[in-house]
């Protein structure tokens, strides 16, 4: 009996460590077309990571989709080779924690030897999914002036966050503490 339950408990954390190792990686999706915009199958696209050097690829689909996945935050260099178009490079490309990023490549015909070089990319599109999300950065944590170092002002720093109450029952209004003792009335009943 005991080592059921051990065994069953050793299975809900592995499942448990499962989940958040994917909740903290980002995905690079995309479409490979050729100059005249007919997708391009079987284009080996590769990301690599410029801090560390761990790549990952994948092969573009029959539609010329590509999908990468669990690749962890950091600076990336993408590039794609497929038989009779030049390679191509783009980068660098920064993903972060939770990012699916669209990169669409356009190939040029040409042989494999020959390098297009893209220094200046666009700014990623999180076609995927509809949410909002930002990443505050360590310097954004140390260089503001946080009134009381409360964790929820930080909270301020996302588009579409409007803070209204914070911990401790201090009322809060964007993002700053207006020092009034929140006694459990709703913001909207205090106006």
């Amino acid at each position: 009996m005991k080592k059921a339950v051990f065994a069953l408990h050793l299975f809900a954390l592995l499942g448990i460590f499962v989940i958040s190792a994917f909740s903290q990686t980002a995905q690079l999706t995309g479409t490979v077309t050729d100059q005249s915009a007919s997708v391009v199958p079987g284009t080996r696209v590769t990301a690599t990571n410029t801090d560390t050097g761990v790549a990952r690829s994948t092969v573009s689909n029959d539609r010329g989709n590509y999908l990468i996945t669990a690749l962890l935050p950091g600076t990336y260099r993408i590039t794609t080779v497929a038989a009779g178009f030049k390679q191509v490079a783009e980068g660098p490309i920064i993903l972060e924690v939770d990012q699916v990023a669209r990169l669409d490549f356009s190939l040029q015909v040409g042989e494999a030897r020959e390098t297009v070089e893209v220094q200046a990319t666009a700014v990623l599109l999180d076609a995927a999914t509809s949410t909002i999300g930002s990443v505050v950065e360590n310097r954004q944590i140390l260089e503001l002036p946080l009134n009381g170092r409360d964790p929820v002002d930080l909270l301020a720093l996302s588009a579409g966050i409007r803070i209204q109450a914070g911990f401790g029952g201090v009322m809060t209004s964007g993002g700053t503490t207006q020092g009034n003792a929140w006694s459990g009335q709703t913001a909207a009943s205090r106006e």
